[in-house]
């Protein structure tokens, strides 16, 4: 299985808006990152277990499937 990043940053970025009406910037507060890190994992150009672990942690996937967000394929 190849992990589909634009996609997988993508769904992270409407949750996060959409659904938890935070900013890029609360998300790295939240874990000690610099805010463009953020950014660039919800564009897909770089993979961050620990940024999506905040995601999961905050409900990410009580709103998409492991499937919807390619983390599965069985």
């Amino acid at each position: 299985m190849v992990l589909n990043t634009k996609s997988v940053g993508a769904k992270c970025a409407y949750f996060r808006k959409k659904i938890l009406g935070k900013t890029q910037q609360q998300v790295a507060n939240d874990v000690f990152i610099d805010r463009s890190r953020v950014s660039n994992f919800e564009k897909g150009t770089n993979t961050s277990y620990i940024i999506l672990s905040w995601y999961i942690t905050h409900g990410l996937l009580d709103t998409f499937s492991l499937r919807e967000l390619g983390l599965y394929d069985g």
